[in-house]
């Protein structure tokens, strides 16, 4: 083995990987799941904590059951806190890490250090994997894949000289990278394939494999039966983590039902889409996110697409005995495409570019060998794959580099997907939203009237549409849209307390109640329904019913300082003197103007009535001089008026009649 030779191959994956990808140090978080994943999961936001590992083993957020992923990116939000140039580059040295460990890796198994080399750089720089590698909430790939690269090491180890404890590592490294992507629950089929080739473990033929280089020695093993039961440990595993995944998608709702896709769609789906990545593949061009699943399939392509399946396969299959790459790499690629080719089809894409980020190792394996063995014959033939292979390595590093243009931030990508495919209303929907962000609100909603066109049943374009008729200040068409949103489906709790607020600042407020109520039934976490309950219920008279939610609200988020207040000032100021509590007001309303840097008047006031209620009245004197103070230098001539009135009681040793603030 040439050690030096080997250390510059690991350099140059690493180094190369590192360049071409380091653009995505400097891009922003999408808002296509960053949000779910990072940027508003208070839990992930506070960094790694004790808390926040026990919530990682316990919950099914974003549809899946993956710890490792959810750690990981606590992990980032303590070293990096928001700023996304560190979660991008978090995921950036993960990949090129798996890039180098997958070159040693294979250059183990194989002793081909060169053809290894190659797989290894169409893995690193193939523009498919830009999805995986540029989007922080593909955490997830770069750490399933770094787990499985592991296992396969350790099952390499194993494989040269059983025994208990190499076999621990292997369920140790395995268990890791299904708690991080249940993507992996096809890996001990994939072991299987290992066995027989390049491992040689699986007896199936009498003669040495048909590679002069091969180095692996190991001694003849055994059949199919004792390698089955060796891995059911591995197979159990899988199942577990293959049913926990698929509970906590059907949890979410993001599992399609028989009736939403029947199995006929999908089974067409799944056959076409196999040859799609294949053709991605060969030609990465109109790359995307999502690829919309389409509502209707020609037969002809359908059958096409079979015919090139099964013309591959059967070449595979009579490649058995000469070449048994070809057979074990087109089997790698099938099979870890498996639980995500769409049979269970989980939201509403058709197929996906990080779908490709494990099977596309496969692929280049069967390709680069099929090459290899080709050219070995005649020199010409080496030069040409030798110069092929440079051409094509060259030309995946500047398809990534401009691919990677397209990942700047959520308007670029939208944009882009937009252009590249047709009848996306998902693109159109996300477009929205960033251009929305960005105060482009005329945009905004065109893109998701036109989201609606192509899918007027779109819950999630209406529901922003009326957020954007809110943010102009369009009450009615608002809540035009918020019916629709809750015609459609009835249980949508944000759906109902926007229109609820809607509802309650045209003094409807029996209407808000009902809808207030309705959110707080669907959702009883929900604190912003809570408070803005509690507040129509003050606005009726109906304190006592108020009273409970105001406690609800502060229960369920005791650091939200509107909330706080909210419920200090109806203790300090209600018209109903028995339902005043004026030494429960001031910890609330102190905590509240802590929170805001007691730069907010009016928190100053409620504070000044609560020490007021308490009998403290210097106190509420000396807070509403601060109050008073902060309102002239900020113009709130009106409040001002108000503290002045309500700071002369105080002096008086008076409690106040009302919040000076209302």
């Amino acid at each position: 083995m040439n050690r030096r030779r080997d250390v510059y191959i690991c350099l140059t994956l690493a180094v190369a990987t590192l360049v071409v990808f380091w653009p995505a140090v400097h891009h922003d978080f999408i808002n296509f799941d960053d949000g779910l994943y990072v940027t508003d999961q208070p839990l992930v936001k506070r960094g790694l904590t004790f808390e926040g590992v026990l919530w990682a083993f316990s919950n099914f957020d974003a549809s899946n059951w993956h710890p490792v992923t959810w750690m990981s990116h606590m992990l980032d939000c303590t070293v990096f806190r928001m700023f996304p140039g560190g979660h991008h580059l978090t995921n950036v040295v993960l990949h090129a890490l798996n890039a180098v460990l997958l070159f040693l890796l294979l250059q183990r198994m194989t002793g081909t250090a060169w053809r290894s080399a190659i797989v290894a750089g169409l893995f690193a720089w193939h523009p498919l994997h830009v999805e995986s590698v540029a989007w922080v909430s593909e955490r997830k790939d770069m750490l399933s894949t770094l787990f499985m690269i592991l296992t396969l090491w350790a099952y390499v180890r194993y494989a040269e000289k059983p025994g208990w404890i190499r076999y621990g590592l292997i369920l140790v490294w395995f268990a890791l990278g299904l708690m991080s992507k249940a993507m992996l629950v096809t890996l001990p089929l994939a072991l299987l394939l290992l066995d027989y080739w390049p491992l040689e473990r699986l007896q199936w033929r009498t003669s040495k494999s048909a590679e002069p280089d091969t180095p692996w020695q190991a001694q003849p093993g055994p059949r199919l039966g004792p390698l089955l039961a060796e891995k059911l440990p591995l197979f159990a595993m899988a199942t577990a983590v293959g049913v926990v995944t698929i509970l906590a998608q059907k949890q979410s709702g993001a599992l399609q039902t028989l009736q939403a896709v029947p199995l006929w769609s999908r089974v067409a789906n799944a056959i076409t889409v196999y040859v799609a990545y294949l053709g991605k593949a060969f030609w990465p061009v109109d790359l995307a996110i999502p690829y919309p699943l389409p509502t209707h399939l020609a037969l002809g392509e359908v059958l096409l697409s079979a015919g090139i399946l099964t013309a591959i396969s059967l070449a595979a299959f009579l490649s058995l005995r000469q070449a048994q790459y070809l057979a074990v790499g087109w089997c790698w690629y099938m099979v870890t495409l498996l639980p995500v080719i769409g049979l269970i089809q989980v939201g509403a894409q058709a197929m996906a570019d990080r779908y490709t980020y494990l099977p596309f190792i496969g692929l280049s394996m069967a390709l680069v060998w099929i090459a290899a063995t080709w050219s070995a014959s005649w020199r010409i033939g080496q030069v040409t794959v030798g110069v092929t292979t440079c051409a094509v390595l060259l030309a995946c590093l500047g398809s990534t580099r401009e691919q990677l243009l397209y990942w700047r931030n959520s308007v670029t990508l939208f944009q882009n997907t937009i252009r590249v495919t047709r009848n996306n209303p998902g693109a159109h929907n996300n477009l929205g939203i960033a251009l929305s962000d960005q105060g482009r609100s005329a945009e905004a909603i065109a893109q998701y009237c036109e989201a609606l066109r192509l899918k007027t049943n779109f819950l999630k374009a209406r529901y922003n549409l009326s957020l954007e008729y809110i943010h102009q200040g369009q009450a009615t068409q608002a809540i035009a849209q918020l019916h629709e949103t809750l015609w459609l489906n009835p249980s949508e709790p944000p759906a109902h307390n926007n229109l609820g607020l809607l509802l309650a600042q045209q003094e409807r407020y029996s209407e808000a109640i009902s809808h207030f109520t309705a959110a707080v039934k669907l959702r009883p976490d929900y604190a912003k329904a809570h408070l803005n309950l509690a507040e129509a219920l003050t606005k009726q008279g109906r304190i006592p019913e108020a009273l409970r939610h105001y406690r609800v609200a502060t229960y369920l988020w005791p650091d939200w300082p509107e909330a706080l207040i909210a419920f200090a000032r109806i203790l300090a100021t209600s018209p109903e003197r028995q339902f005043r509590d004026g030494r429960l007001a001031v910890p609330l309303a102190e905590r509240a103007c802590a929170l805001t840097d007691y730069s907010r008047p009016e928190f100053l006031t409620t504070l000044a009535a609560a020490y007021a209620e308490s009998r403290r009245y210097a106190e509420a004197a000396a807070t509403a001089e601060e109050a008073l103070q902060l309102a002239r230098k900020s113009g709130q001539a009106s409040l001002a008026t108000q503290i002045q009135n309500c700071l002369k009681r105080y002096k008086a040793g008076k409690a106040p009649e009302k919040s000076c603030s209302d």
